[in-house]
C-alpha cells in the first residue's frame, strides 16, 4: 500500500511524504536509509521512549554508515530500552522530502522484545524514560502528525506481531 501525504516541518512548512508497506530489505534496496523506528511489543503492550525534549516516540535512531537496517534496529532497541529483539518484521518506509537537500528515509519495524534487565539510562542520552502503553495510544501520544500513515503503520505492526507470536512460540 502507498499513501501520499504531508507532515509538518520546521517553521510550520508542510513536507511531502510517501509511505509504502515493505516486507523485506529488497523493497528498499538501493535507497539510503537514514533512520529506523521500532514498534516493540512486550506482551500486549508497546514500548515507548521519552526523548530529552520531552517528546514520546518509538525506540530508534540513525542507521550508521554501512550498517544493515536489521542490525540498526537491534542496536537502537538495546541502547534505548535495554531489551532484546526476539523476532522482527519490516512494516514500512517513509520518504520525507525537504525543500533543500536529499530526501530522508525512515524504515519502521515491528518486533517482539523482552527486557534484559532494568532500564537505567540510554548511554547516548537520547532517552530519559521508557514506558509500556496500550498500542493504539501511540497515535495520540507520538504519531498524530503522521495522520493516515500512523493508522496504517500501527495496523500493520499489530498484524505482524500476531504472525511473529505464532512463528516464535512467544508465550504471553
Amino acid at each position: 500500500m502507498e499513501i501520499q501525504s504531508t507532515v509538518p516541518g520546521k517553521e510550520g512548512r508542510l513536507l511531502p511524504v510517501l509511505y509504502r508497506d515493505v516486507d523485506s530489505e529488497k523493497d528498499f534496496e538501493g535507497i539510503k536509509i537514514d533512520s529506523i523506528r521500532a514498534y516493540c511489543f512486550y506482551n500486549e503492550q508497546l514500548v515507548v521512549v521519552r526523548e530529552p525534549e520531552g517528546h514520546w516516540g518509538l525506540p530508534g535512531g540513525s542507521v550508521e554508515e554501512g550498517e544493515h537496517v536489521k542490525d540498526a534496529a537491534h542496536r537502537e532497541v538495546m541502547e534505548e530500552t535495554n531489551m532484546k529483539i526476539l523476532g522482527m518484521r519490516f512494516v514500512s518506509i517513509q520518504q520525507v522530502v525537504f525543500p533543500t537537500g536529499p530526501a530522508y528515509h525512515v524504515v519502521r519495524v515491528a518486533c517482539l522484545v523482552e527486557p534484559i534487565g532494568e532500564f537505567k539510562a540510554d548511554p547516548a542520552g537520547e532517552v530519559t524514560e521508557i514506558k509500556l502503553i496500550e498500542p493504539t495510544a501511540i497515535i495520540s501520544l507520538a504519531d498524530s502528525h503522521w495522520g493516515k500513515m500512523a493508522e496504517r503503520m500501527l495496523e500493520r505492526a499489530v498484524d505482524l506481531k500476531r504472525v511473529m507470536e505464532t512463528e516464535v512460540g512467544f508465550v504471553q
